[in-house]
């Protein structure tokens, strides 16, 4: 009776190679990547451009001074750069993809999930700018008297 141990292997990947051998893949060779959405490590200069611009325009949304989110800012920022990868590869490549929907619908529902409470935890949706302006006014009791004083001074000039 033979336990299959003594035989030499012979399947996929373990028997002797049969004479072809790929191409080696050459420095920038792009041809694996799929859609994009996710991150290589060491992301290319135009992706650097356009995820420092996206960081950018976070910032200037802000309504406080960015410098103490700055994680924050970079990681809503990396968000949204993915986003935009995959709606580029969903306009590139379809929705429906053999048959069935593209795999990279799941990934960019969870994407947008998080996304959506990286803006509210920066104060960034209707909801939390004015929970964020609340809570500043509540630390500060005379401003709508201030506001309000300030306004009929204007309005007096």
């Amino acid at each position: 009776m033979s336990t299959g141990l003594d035989r030499e292997a012979n399947g996929a990947g373990h028997g002797p190679a049969r004479g072809y051998k790929w191409a080696d893949a050459e420095p920038g060779n792009l041809l694996a990547l799929k859609s994009g959405f996710w991150i290589d490590p060491q992301l290319r200069e135009e992706h650097r451009d356009e995820l420092a611009e996206i960081e950018l325009a976070v910032a200037e949304f802000l309504p406080y001074p960015a410098g103490p989110f700055t994680l924050a800012v970079s990681q809503l920022a990396v968000r949204l750069w993915r986003q935009r990868r995959a709606y580029r590869d969903l306009d590139e490549h379809g929705l429906i993809r053999d048959g069935k929907p593209a795999p990279i619908l799941d990934h960019l529902a969870r994407l947008e999930s998080r996304i959506m409470a990286d803006l509210e935890a920066l104060g960034l949706t209707p909801r939390s700018a004015s929970e964020l302006i609340e809570r500043a006014r509540s630390a500060d009791p005379f401003a709508d008297l201030r506001d309000h004083l300030a306004a009929k001074q204007e309005a007096v000039r």
